[in-house]
C-alpha cells in the first residue's frame, strides 16, 4: 500500500488546451434573417466600456486589443468576444462569469501576442490525494464521477450543471484511445482531424470545446478507473492559475450545458499504465440538420434547423481550410499544443447572393431557419465549416450553437 502511494504521488500530467470561443472567428450583429460568410465585426463602430464590475480591467483589455492591431494581430475575434463580455456586464451578471470570461479573452489574446508552448506539469500533492479515496469504477461510472467534479467546481461560481452527452462521449473516447495506444496527446488526431470534425462526424451537430489531460498511474486497467487517478488529472485543470488557465476557463465557460468523456488507458512495458482524458463541452441549444459528408460544386445543399424556446437565428458562416492529411507521430508531435478554427472565409464578401434565400419562422415558440446554399467555382477544395450563430432574444451579442464540417473535392 506505501509503495503504491509513493507511485501515485510521482504521478505527473501533461496538460493542453484548445480555446474555441476565444479562437473562433465571430460576426457582429446582423439583422435576423442574415447569412454571412466573412463580416468584419463592427469595425466601423466605436467599442466602448460599459459601467460596471471589473470597468478598469475591462478598459485595460479593450486598450491591449486596439494596440495588438498595430502588431499585426487580427483584432476581429477577440473584439467580437469583448462585445459578447460588455452584453454580460448589461445585463447584470455575477463578477464571477464576467471574471471567467474577461480571464478567457485575455488569455487568448496573451498566446498570440506571446506564442508559446502551452506545457504544464503538474505533481499531485499529498494533501491531494488524501483528500481523495480511492475507488476502481468502470467507463460509465468513471465518466459520470468526471461529471460529478465538473457540476461541483460549476457550482462554485454559480453556473448551471452539466448533463452528460453520449456522442461527445464517443467522440472523445475515440481520440483518447488513440493517444494512449500511440503514445501522443495532441489536438489532432493520426488522420489530421480536430475536435469539430471528429465530434461532426461522430453525429454531432451542436457546438465543442475540449480539455485533453495526459499522465500515467498504476492503478487504472484496461476496464477499471482509480477515481483517485482521474480526479487527480481532473483537479490539475482546476489549479491552473491566469494567464495559464485555460483548462479551467473552459470547465468554467457558463455557455456549456453538456459534458462528453473520453477516459483511456494503457499498460507500458516494465509497469504503470497511460491514462488520457478528454472533457468535450457542448453548447446544445437547437436542432440543426446534418450537413453532408461531401458537397459538390453545382449542387446545392442545405442548412437548416430550429433552436429552444427563447432565442432566435443569428447568422451563418463559412470557413475554409485545407483538407486535413494523416500525420505520423513525428509530426503530431510538431503541432502546437493548441489548436483554433479556420480564420479563412469560403469565398469574399461580394458573391452573397443567397442572402435572400434564408427563411426565418416561428413555430411552437421555436425559431426555426433555413437557407439553400450552392458552391460554384469560387469553393475551393478543402475541408468547410458551416459556423450557426444565435442567441437569447434579449442578448445583443450571439453564440456559436453549430459547428460542422463538410468536403469538397
Amino acid at each position: 500500500m506505501r509503495l503504491n502511494c509513493i507511485r501515485r504521488l510521482l504521478l505527473v500530467l501533461v496538460i493542453w488546451t484548445v480555446s474555441v470561443y476565444s479562437q473562433a472567428d465571430a460576426i457582429g450583429p446582423q439583422s435576423q434573417s442574415s447569412l454571412r460568410r466573412d463580416n468584419p465585426a463592427n469595425s466601423t463602430n466605436p467599442v466602448s466600456v460599459s459601467p460596471g464590475p471589473l470597468e478598469q480591467e475591462r478598459l485595460a483589455l479593450l486598450t491591449k486589443i486596439r494596440a495588438a492591431e498595430c502588431n499585426g494581430v487580427g483584432i476581429q475575434p477577440y473584439m467580437t468576444v469583448f462585445l459578447d463580455l460588455e452584453s454580460v456586464v448589461r445585463r447584470g451578471e455575477s463578477q464571477e462569469v464576467i471574471r471567467s470570461r474577461l480571464d478567457s479573452l485575455q488569455h487568448a489574446l496573451n498566446e498570440q501576442l506571446s506564442p508559446h508552448q502551452n506545457l504544464v506539469k503538474y505533481t499531485v500533492t499529498p494533501s491531494a490525494k488524501k483528500r481523495i479515496a480511492s475507488r476502481l469504477m468502470p467507463l460509465d461510472k468513471a465518466r459520470l464521477y468526471i461529471l460529478g467534479l465538473v457540476n461541483a467546481d460549476r457550482a462554485k461560481y454559480h453556473l448551471a450543471p452539466l448533463t452528460i452527452d453520449a456522442t461527445a462521449c464517443a467522440a472523445g473516447q475515440m481520440h483518447t484511445d488513440e493517444m494512449v495506444k500511440f503514445d501522443y496527446c495532441r489536438h489532432w488526431d493520426m488522420l489530421g482531424r480536430k475536435p469539430w470534425q471528429r465530434y461532426n462526424e461522430a453525429g454531432g451537430t451542436c457546438n465543442v470545446g475540449e480539455n485533453l489531460c495526459y499522465g500515467g498511474g498504476n492503478e487504472s486497467s484496461d476496464h477499471l478507473f482509480s477515481s483517485a487517478e482521474i480526479a487527480s488529472l481532473h483537479e490539475a485543470f482546476m489549479a491552473e492559475k491566469p494567464p495559464e488557465d485555460g483548462h479551467r476557463l473552459q470547465i468554467l465557460r457558463p455557455e456549456h450545458n453538456k459534458l462528453g468523456v473520453g477516459l483511456s488507458c494503457s499498460a507500458i512495458a516494465g509497469g504503470g499504465i497511460r491514462l488520457a482524458l478528454a472533457e468535450e463541452f457542448i453548447d446544445d441549444y437547437g436542432r440543426f440538420s446534418k450537413l453532408p459528408n461531401k458537397i459538390v460544386r453545382g449542387a446545392p445543399f442545405e442548412v437548416s434547423g430550429s433552436l429552444i424556446s427563447g432565442w432566435k437565428q443569428h447568422s451563418i458562416v463559412i470557413r475554409w481550410e485545407p483538407e486535413p492529411k494523416p500525420m505520423t507521430l513525428q509530426e503530431l508531435e510538431s503541432m502546437p499544443h493548441s489548436c483554433s478554427m479556420p480564420a479563412e472565409s469560403s469565398s469574399d464578401d461580394s458573391k452573397e447572393d443567397t442572402m435572400a434565400a434564408m427563411k426565418v419562422w416561428t413555430k411552437d415558440k421555436r425559431a426555426h431557419f433555413s437557407v439553400r446554399l450552392t458552391p460554384d467555382v469560387s469553393w475551393k477544395s478543402g475541408l468547410y465549416y458551416v459556423f450557426v450563430w444565435a442567441g437569447r432574444t434579449k442578448d445583443k451579442a450571439p453564440t456559436l450553437v453549430s459547428t460542422q464540417t463538410t468536403h469538397l473535392d
